[in-house]
């Protein structure tokens, strides 16, 4: 909704999340070969059947559809001048405004949450639309007490968790120096009666996918269903009760929400749902053990001699890290489980969707003139209408089957099937990691000469190429390159699909494994 509240929370509850799985996001949309079912783990923590969930698809019609209606939308632009925005909040968007303005704790908010989600199918389309983000704070109510523990176990979680936690708490109290505020912070941190607190990636992974996915999907659906015909109207005042100056110029108060907003924040929801069904997709089990150990050979969680022989952090490179990943103990590690081929289909339809999604909310803006009243200004796109474009076509191509993707830059062509990866998703993440390394001597010697003496003395430097990665399993690689035909190609393939329009949906995932 209003732009300040929705980078703070947004950044928020995010930054929290990715703290916990970071090592796993990266990841978690790719993997490698399958194994037999029997031998895939189960979440035992997690109740919910992903079959039994639903959410209404867009047709290839309605896609088509919405499309010529954007396209063909006229003028967004709004005369600032003389609007009275006020009379256009419904009184239901006005009462809640006025309940926000008066919270002053963490159980106000859920009074205020409960209330309104009571009576829901009566509210006016402004107050659903702001209804429907508000209630995805409950889930995470309490979520920094609760993930406090698995954080612990590495010195780098807790470290960053900690620290940005402390960030967030100074910068509330800068740019957001309210009582709302300062409910929201501690509705978000503070333990409450009942409150579980996650001992285990398993428990945390179950959560997102039995607690945090059934409602954002609920919420993604009641955002679809809203009508915007007429722009709804966000005011700023929600986030500063108390210190907005009644005189302020109503265009830097106000702001609208029309088509485009709607078909972006929803392209947006979809893309996180995406994220989060992939990684309720792959085990966890020992991830935060897996975690301090890496952090160990980085010198961020404390000093293994069994990693460094000489007691001292050395720098890391690929086939370091990909001894980590492969020991015994971590076997168990990034498999997919029983249930994960269900939850990787599902992860593949929230992404078509999104850049469905994105196609229309592009089409209200494209070659649109100005328009300030609104969140999103045409103005801002003026210059970039090929790259958008030459993005979303390709990323269009590449949701409907294989695709045959160049390099912006060497004109390199090579063929992506991201459907077919998806709908036959392989087993272990840890097959896409390198096989054979570069194994030159890790240090060179030579001789140069110093100062005015002239005389040669011995020197040595380092070998940077030492240890990165020269071969992969060709065979891990097939589901989603079809066309390589040797281990080795796989550097080239991550290279045209980083280059390529469209690419940025697999080549930041894929670095991670490659590199």
């Amino acid at each position: 909704m209003g732009k300040s509240l929705k980078n703070y929370e947004g950044d928020f509850v995010k930054s929290v999340l990715v703290v916990c799985a970071a090592t796993v996001m990266a990841t978690s949309a790719m993997a490698a070969n399958r194994a037999p079912q029997n031998a895939a783990p189960v979440l035992r923590e997690s109740s919910l059947d992903i079959s039994t969930t639903s959410y209404p698809w867009m047709s290839s019609t309605e896609f088509k559809e919405a499309v010529k209606t954007a396209h063909d939308r006229g003028n967004r632009k709004v005369a600032s001048s003389g609007i009275d925005y006020e009379s256009q909040m419904s009184d239901n968007l006005k009462e809640i405004r006025a309940k926000i303005l008066a919270v002053k704790s963490p159980a106000q908010i859920d009074s205020l949450i409960n209330e309104y989600q009571a009576k829901f199918d009566t509210l006016a389309p402004d107050a659903k639309m702001l209804m429907a983000q508000l209630v995805l704070l409950q889930p995470f109510k309490g979520i920094v007490y609760r993930i406090a523990p698995l954080a612990a176990k590495t010195n780098v979680t807790h470290s960053v968790m900690l620290s940005f936690v402390m960030r967030q708490a100074a910068q509330m109290k800068v740019y957001f120096p309210t009582e709302q505020a300062n409910a929201l912070f501690a509705y978000l941190t503070q333990p409450y009666d009942g409150v579980v607190q996650f001992k285990e990636g398993e428990e945390f992974q179950a959560f997102l996918g039995d607690v945090v996915y059934p409602a954002a999907l609920k919420s993604a659906e009641t955002i679809k269903g809203i009508p915007v015909s007429t722009p709804l109207v966000w005011d700023n005042k929600i986030l500063y009760a108390g210190i907005v100056d009644a005189n302020i110029d109503t265009q830097d108060r106000y702001t609208l929400i029309g088509s485009a907003e709607k078909w972006a924040l929803l392209a947006a929801k979809q893309m996180g749902l995406h994220y989060l069904t992939a990684f309720r997709s792959y085990s966890v089990k020992n991830v935060m053990a897996m975690s301090k150990e890496m952090g160990s050979l980085y010198g961020v969680d404390g000093f293994t001699t069994s990693l460094l022989p000489n007691g001292s952090v050395d720098g890391v490179n690929s086939l370091e890290r990909t001894a980590v990943f492969k020991k015994p103990k971590y076997a168990g590690t990034f498999i997919l489980y029983r249930d994960g081929r269900l939850w990787m289909e599902r992860s593949f339809n929230h992404m078509k969707e999104a850049v469905s999604y994105l196609r229309i909310a592009w089409e209200e803006v494209k070659d649109k003139p100005a328009a300030e009243n609104f969140l999103l200004n045409p103005a801002f796109f003026v210059g970039f209408d090929r790259q958008i474009n030459n993005h979303l076509s390709v990323l269009e191509e590449m949701v409907q089957g294989p695709t045959k993707i160049r390099s912006r830059l060497t004109g390199e062509t090579m063929v992506v099937d991201l459907k077919g990866f998806y709908m036959n998703p392989p087993n272990d993440v840890k097959s896409l990691l390198p096989t054979s390394f570069d194994m030159t001597q890790k240090f060179s010697k030579t001789q140069i000469k110093v100062g005015k003496s002239a005389k040669a003395e011995d020197v040595s430097y380092y070998n940077y190429f030492h240890g990165r990665p020269t071969d992969w399993n060709v065979n891990a690689y097939k589901t989603i390159f079809p066309e390589i035909k040797k281990g080795s190609d796989v550097s080239t393939a991550a290279r045209v699909l980083a280059q390529s329009w469209g690419g940025v949906v697999l080549a930041g995932p894929l670095r991670a494994v490659v590199r």
